[in-house]
């Protein structure tokens, strides 16, 4: 069994300050994924809730972002991201975990931890295993219903819950500097796009031209997928978990991710007032930087080797498919 990262007196106090003075820990469960922090399932006494621990302490740094104060990915940074988003979200009705517990000050542990709400949710894909394909309209209405309610939470500048100061470059410039960079990443490991590393450069480049400035952005997860994040409950109510990376961003940004990984459920979470070159750019975007992130955390020893493989793998297809296109 996976050790606990904190000491069970010292975990014991926490639930015993938001709990009482009853509170007793039974055991716990290591949840999977996890590729930049520690989750636990935590079972206690006498009939007390199930609780999740989140701590921010993942050894295997595999993105390279754990020291790194620039991101948001980093142990100082990401912590305090989850408070903040899970403060926000709560004030606008969004249903995320519950917070009972956080500290920051890595006084009787060196990293950041959070006891959360543990909720008792599927994905939709284990949703589907239960109901049937006339339930799924129904449900993905509830979805679609749940996100804009996400995304009806705007501000005039773009980027993390805790930095609303203007930016010197847009949003879409920030993605296509790093997804230049994910590109050569992805060319000195693959020759399939080495060889075609100039016409994927030209196909971005002419995508991000026909971008229109803006000056309202919508919070996103970033993040959303019938298997990851987006949980349905007993009653059909739909909630999400893992906030660290929420910010405020292009709408479209979410949307082409939504639509990478609803497929052909993604119909019904379209909207109308989506900008079809935004989507597009973004689209591309992702298809490198899925391409490129799986193919690292393959050569990293990230576990599930086949899966990350068919994933960079698929989208190394797209982007050069994609990338045809280009004039």
């Amino acid at each position: 069994m996976t050790q606990l990262p904190i000491p069970t007196e010292t975990l014991t106090f926490h639930l015993r300050q938001v709990f009482g003075s009853h509170a007793e820990l039974v055991g716990y469960e290591a949840l999977t994924g996890g590729a930049r922090k520690k989750v636990f399932r935590l079972e206690l006494a006498h009939h007390l809730p199930t609780v999740v621990l989140l701590a921010w302490q993942n050894e295997e740094d595999y993105f390279g972002e754990r020291d790194n104060a620039q991101s948001i990915r980093s142990d100082r940074k990401a912590p305090l991201l989850c408070q903040a988003n899970t403060e926000l979200l709560t004030q606008w009705g969004v249903r995320v975990p519950k917070l009972y517990y956080f500290d920051n000050s890595c006084v009787q542990v060196p990293f950041s931890f959070a006891l959360v709400e543990h909720l008792e949710a599927k994905t939709l894909n284990e949703w589907k295993r239960t109901h049937s394909e006339q339930e799924i309209p129904l449900i993905m209405s509830r979805i679609h219903t749940y996100l804009s309610k996400l995304h009806a939470i705007q501000r005039d500048t773009h980027g993390i819950t805790l930095d609303d100061s203007p930016k010197q470059i847009t949003c879409y410039e920030q993605v296509l500097k790093d997804t230049y960079s994910e590109l050569n990443g992805l060319g000195r490991a693959i020759e399939a796009v080495a060889k075609n590393e100039s016409k994927v450069r030209r196909k971005l480049e002419k995508l991000y031209q026909e971008i229109q400035p803006r000056n309202i952005f919508s919070f996103i997860h970033d993040e959303l997928g019938p298997d990851e994040h987006l949980l349905i409950d007993e009653q059909d109510e739909i909630a999400m978990i893992d906030v660290d990376g929420c910010q405020f961003f292009d709408l479209e940004r979410e949307h082409s991710y939504l639509k990478l990984r609803f497929a052909e459920n993604y119909h019904y979470l379209s909207r109308p007032d989506l900008e079809v070159a935004r989507m597009q750019f973004y689209g591309l975007c992702l298809h490198i930087s899925a391409a490129y992130g799986h193919y690292r955390l393959l050569v990293k020893g990230f576990p599930d080797a086949d899966m990350l493989r068919s994933v960079y793998e698929w989208n190394v297809q797209q982007l050069l498919r994609i990338s045809d296109n280009a004039r």
